[in-house]
């Protein structure tokens, strides 16, 4: 291949990959044929570049280790596991998938501009799905809004959490309006409507994660924000005790009466036993639902009678930390710990030195995180769909921690 074929290939090859995570982002939210598939094309086109012309990232994007350490490891305890083989490594590899994006991410995209652009889409999406939801007589009724997956999937509302924090921190960032007035004016204006979504969903955890991911927000850069959030958290559990919030709100504490709390609670007390079968490498995700049969029904009678709901749920802990640590094990969950602690305090230690107008990509991928990683307690959403737009944020923190000092960000014409 001549010099400027081999250019040309180089340029398809990014461009093809940019619009197929263009395309992911705009089916993010309605769709898992479309995230499935783009991911894929984009997965194949970056192994082709990596392999004829990037084999950097690593040195361009330092973090990115404290991600793929873990992957590696985990990847390497399924190949030893219960599941030993292929099978435990294939079975991993697609729990974990979205997993990659983040070097996906550093191949094709490598420009600030390109990053903002599937922030862009991920919020058409959502807009689309909000549109199409409420357009549906069912879903106007509070506590049935869930978009276009089907109900009572939790997915919508985790995704619409993390659109919605998201997009309070980039349009309270000044640096962000400035760059991209007319953009900021149109995602303040989507605001109220994803706040308004995720409360007619009806979904606890992820109204206790918004509420504690803005308090975050609020105590760490708006503390004038915290007196109206303090009254009206007041208004609405001791003035409205009749109204649907308040109800659910006060449901969360109740861990006698409410199906839902008792459920989970049985799930994770059986999950965590379920897990000493193989505590240290897991006991694999390949038919899992059997084995965790399996073991309930070698239990005694009265095991079974005080773990009763589990029935409910065979094979979902409903808590990600627990699936890892059932599935993977210990050792494969602690890393994955770990190195998120330290890639947290390196994004935390990062916001001094860089640049005020690129700051925001770190601190939304900071506030989501507090959202996102207390609402995984009750959901098991790390290892599905509603992950692809966490570690979208968390390339954008990467991304500017990285290259701070190198001045090559791009920007949105606004």
């Amino acid at each position: 291949m001549t010099a400027f074929g081999e250019v040309n290939d180089q340029l398809w090859s990014y461009r093809a990959g940019f619009w197929s995570l263009v395309a992911l982002y705009l089916a993010s939210f309605f769709s898992k044929a479309g995230v499935n598939f783009f991911a894929v094309f984009g997965y194949v086109i970056a192994i082709y570049i990596i392999t004829r012309y990037d084999r950097n990232l690593f040195r361009r994007e330092p973090l990115l280790l404290l991600l793929f350490l873990p992957l590696l490891f985990g990847l390497i305890v399924s190949g030893v596991s219960h599941e030993a083989g292929w099978g435990g490594m294939t079975a991993y590899l697609n729990e974990f998938k979205f997993f990659f994006l983040p070097f996906v991410f550093s191949v094709l995209l490598r420009d600030q501009r390109r990053i903002e652009w599937l922030y862009l889409a991920m919020l058409a999406s959502a807009t689309i799905v909000m549109i199409y939801g409420f357009s549906q007589k069912e879903q106007q009724v509070f506590g049935m809004f869930h978009g276009y997956f089907v109900y009572p999937d939790v997915r919508t509302s985790q995704m619409i959490m993390v659109a919605a924090i998201a997009s309070i921190v980039f349009v309270d960032d000044q640096e962000f309006r400035k760059r991209n007035p007319r953009i900021a004016l149109v995602v303040a204006l989507l605001v109220p409507v994803l706040v308004f979504s995720l409360y007619m969903g009806s979904i606890r955890s992820t109204w206790l994660g918004f509420a504690l991911a803005v308090f975050c927000y609020s105590a760490l850069y708006r503390p004038i924000w915290l007196i109206p959030m303090v009254l009206s958290g007041g208004v609405m559990l001791f003035i409205g005790q009749e109204n649907d919030l308040s109800k659910e709100l006060v449901s969360v504490l109740n861990l006698r009466g409410n199906p839902s709390n008792n459920t989970r609670l049985q799930l994770w007390s059986a999950g965590w036993d379920f897990s000493e079968k193989s505590f240290f490498l897991g006991v694999g995700s390949n038919g899992i639902q059997q084995k965790f049969i399996d073991f309930y029904n070698a239990q005694s009678v009265s095991y079974k009678a005080s773990f009763s709901l589990v029935s409910s749920s065979i094979g979902n802990f409903h808590n990600s930390y627990m699936q890892i640590l059932v599935e993977w094990g210990v050792l494969t969950l602690s890393i994955f710990i770990l190195s998120g602690f330290v890639l947290i305090y390196k994004l935390c230690q990062a916001l001094k030195t860089v640049a005020p107008e690129h700051s925001v990509f770190i601190k939304s991928f900071l506030i989501v995180s507090v959202a996102y990683l207390f609402s995984q307690f009750f959901h098991n959403e790390f290892l599905s769909y509603s992950a692809t737009l966490y570690f979208l944020l968390m390339y954008g923190a990467i991304y500017v921690a990285s290259t701070s000092n190198m001045g090559n960000h791009g920007r949105i014409d606004g």
